[in-house]
């Protein structure tokens, strides 16, 4: 008997155990912590292609964070490609954004300090919506916020049909700012970027990023550099 007694807090100790690990595992990648190897080179030298990287899933991003972009929750995922992007942010909700002579300004201050491989004669001049703010459209405004402005309507068309802002034929929104240019926007938006500027996409080719596409943000990882930091 004494022996079966013995028995059971070794069972308890030897199994147990290591399925409170096994489980902790699970649950860390489940809601937190998810590992992954890196198959693009935007944020080279940072994070360079092929480095092993660990991906927090809850955060609320800031200036200077590489993260993971799903363009699933972007309508634009192809069954053929990862759905998994990588970028970093570089402007927050409510922030102002400029492009010009190749470099890049987020509230009057310069952010780059080293000029950008740019595609000759790209410029551009927004403003970063928060969720619920009523901002301004104009024709160079919707070429940003052109994706992010047909995800909102198909949203607000599905619970109010025919009430949305713009309605669904983006062929009629050039007509409908002309006698209301605002816009009320319903989630707050990121602008990020890739530090490999030949890599992509990011927001020069998806515009404006909503706060739920945005899915993880890259902490550290092995062979990877000290990330670049934006002031």
């Amino acid at each position: 008997m004494g022996s079966k007694r013995g028995h059971i807090p070794s069972l308890l100790r030897y199994g147990a155990l290591p399925l409170g690990v096994v489980l902790l595992v699970l649950l860390l990648r489940a809601f937190l912590l998810v590992p992954l190897t890196l198959q693009t080179s935007a944020l080279t030298p940072s994070y360079p292609r092929g480095a092993w990287v660990l991906v927090l899933k809850s955060f609320e991003p800031e200036r200077s964070d590489c993260v993971l972009i799903d363009l699933g929750r972007l309508g634009l995922a192809k069954p053929s490609e990862p759905s998994l992007v990588a970028g970093r942010v570089v402007a927050l909700p409510g922030d102002s954004l400029e492009l010009r002579q190749g470099l890049l300004y987020v509230n009057g201050r310069r952010t780059l300090d080293h000029r950008r491989a740019l595609i000759a004669g790209e410029s551009y001049a927004l403003r970063l919506p928060r969720a619920q703010g009523v901002y301004p459209l104009s024709p160079v405004s919707l070429v940003a916020y052109r994706q992010a402005l047909i995800q909102e309507q198909r949203a607000e068309e599905r619970l109010h049909p025919g009430r949305g802002q713009l309605g669904l034929d983006s062929a009629r929104w050039m007509e409908r700012i002309a006698s209301r240019a605002l816009y009320t926007f319903a989630q707050d938006y990121y602008w990020v970027l890739a530090d490999d500027t030949a890599s992509g996409p990011d927001s020069r080719h998806l515009g404006i990023i909503p706060r739920e596409a945005i899915v993880g943000r890259l902490l550290f990882g092995l062979g990877t550099r000290s990330p670049f930091v934006y002031p």
